[in-house]
């Protein structure tokens, strides 16, 4: 769902920038692109997680 709305988000600011080079647009832009990058290195965090708590579970028997 933080995903969708990140992109959604990136498409709304890239049609509002498009043809302007403000920089407050490009910044936004730009930090927008960082925080999806962030959100997928956060999913296989949290993936990676998931997937030791299981073998942990696996040890336990």
């Amino acid at each position: 769902m933080c995903r969708e709305q990140t992109e959604q988000t990136l498409v709304r600011l890239r049609a509002v920038a498009a043809g302007t080079g403000h920089p407050a647009l490009t910044e936004a832009i730009g930090r927008a692109e960082q925080s999806r990058q962030r959100l997928g290195e956060a999913l296989h965090l949290i993936q990676g997680s998931s997937d030791a708590a299981r073998n942990y579970i696996g040890v336990l028997g």
